[in-house]
């Protein structure tokens, strides 16, 4: 057993796994992140904590401008978005400060809404961590309504030797009650991270009016012995 957590968390640690999150939770959450909307179109409403990612991946949906969102994952990746307009969202992310290298994690990231309609969305998003010098630019379409929703998303890294590539990003959503919606997402790299099989986590989000719980669990797609999942926990809140 303590093989297979060295492994798990060897897989998540190392430096392409950590740029693979920065841009999937800076790039992603970043623009496209805060609150998605109050209705059942993929027009910028009222906020909905969440609403702006799955897990990992971002989705279409921005918020109004004004709004701003604080994300917690793990209780080590922070995240900070504002809507600086309906359609843009500008954000920075880095991991907790447990040492004085904290700033070499820092990424800025972007995202802008350029198209959307009653059931279809698209945005793209970048982002870019100075001390690493690397970055990422992508897109996202999605599909669908608040109450069941599809997405498809594609991000390129680029200026990082051990995390250069291309990662593909799926997933699906569907509310289930009025506080609770249930969450599907896939990841692969075409390039990227060549001992990265991808992974597949699924659960469930527990939303109010300005904080969403999401609780999941992710699956390596590699053989991983006796190891299942790993756990996943994400606070969303409206400031």
């Amino acid at each position: 057993m303590r093989s297979q957590f060295r492994w798990a968390t060897g897989s998540f640690l190392r430096p392409a796994s950590v740029a693979r999150l920065l841009i999937l939770c800076t790039v992603c959450c970043v623009p496209l992140t805060a609150a998605a909307q109050g209705s059942d179109s993929l027009g910028v409403e009222s906020v909905h904590p969440g609403g702006h990612e799955l897990f990992f991946m971002p989705t279409a949906y921005t918020m109004p401008k004004g709004n701003t969102y604080f994300e917690d994952y793990e209780l080590f990746f922070l995240n900070i978005t504002t809507a600086i307009t309906n359609t843009t969202h500008i954000g920075a992310f880095t991991v907790f400060p447990i040492t004085t290298d904290v700033l070499q994690s820092v990424a800025l990231g972007v995202k802008q809404n350029v198209y959307s309609s009653e059931s279809f969305g698209a945005a793209v998003f970048g982002s870019y961590t100075p001390k690493a010098s690397f970055g990422s630019l992508g897109g996202v379409v999605s599909i669908g309504s608040d109450a069941s929703s599809g997405h498809i998303g594609y991000t390129a890294i680029v200026g990082a030797d051990d995390a250069s590539g291309n990662v593909l990003m799926a997933g699906y959503a569907q509310r289930v009650s009025s506080v609770t919606k249930l969450i599907v997402e896939y990841e692969n790299s075409i390039t990227a991270f060549s001992d990265f099989s991808g992974i597949l986590t699924f659960g469930a989000r527990f939303a109010g009016k300005r904080i969403a719980w999401d609780i999941a669990a992710v699956r390596p797609l590699a053989s991983t012995g006796s190891l299942l999942f790993l756990p996943y926990l994400k606070v969303i809140l409206i400031l």
